[in-house]
């Protein structure tokens, strides 16, 4: 993206604020302490994140501050073994989050204690539940589970998956807005535009088992 810019090539960027570079992103940050919050108002106290940190991309670094923020407000003491990095590979977030959710489980899951588990966006938490299925944990009987971006997925999967909306074709209007007005060299009122975000709550967060 800065090397389009040097080059002169006019660009905006779409999810991911970038320095010197008009940007338009969603409130990455809100939309996981929200849904943090959200699960910790239901009980939660032990609760897991599968998030792409391998590439160390601003949202996930947002959602992961936005995470330990709600914790720290709910004076939770954070362990960094709830953190699982979704795997990068050459398949898609569904299979991804199958794979990395298997080798979670296998690792060390079970010694985490958590009942509620966010995850990167919508097809990787659904390829999560597979997995967590298929290992005979019920959802959200004994595991809550988040996604993030609410698409139509999220109420074809059984139970419906609640999940952080992000205002993806807002970003995508305002970006293509946004890039008019630099090709035209209109003075841009904002070089950074952050839109807020929501939360649909479905069925497949409750409060946690008793034992």
């Amino acid at each position: 993206m800065a090397q389009c810019r040097d080059l002169g090539v006019k660009v905006v960027s779409l999810m991911s604020l970038m320095d010197g570079i008009a940007s338009v992103a969603a409130d990455d940050f809100e939309g996981a302490r929200a849904a943090t919050e959200h699960l910790i108002s239901l009980g939660h106290r032990r609760i897991g994140y599968l998030l792409d940190l391998h590439v160390l991309e601003q949202h996930s670094v947002q959602r992961k501050e936005g995470f330990l923020h709600a914790l720290a407000a709910a004076d939770i003491p954070f362990e960094p073994g709830w953190i699982g990095n979704l795997r990068i590979d050459n398949s898609g977030f569904l299979q991804r989050g199958r794979d990395s959710m298997r080798e979670w489980l296998e690792r060390d899951w079970a010694a985490q204690g958590c009942t509620a588990l966010l995850v990167q966006n919508d097809r990787a938490a659904i390829g999560a539940m597979e997995t967590l299925h298929a290992a005979g944990i019920s959802i959200p009987d004994k595991l809550s589970i988040v996604g993030c971006d609410s698409t139509d997925e999220c109420e074809i999967v059984r139970p419906a998956l609640t999940s952080v909306r992000m205002p993806l074709r807002e970003v995508g209007a305002l970006g293509a807005e946004t890039l008019l007005r630099i090709v035209n060299e209109e003075t841009l009122d904002e070089l950074h535009r952050v839109l807020p975000v929501g939360l649909d709550i479905r069925g497949s967060t409750s409060s946690p088992a008793t034992k």
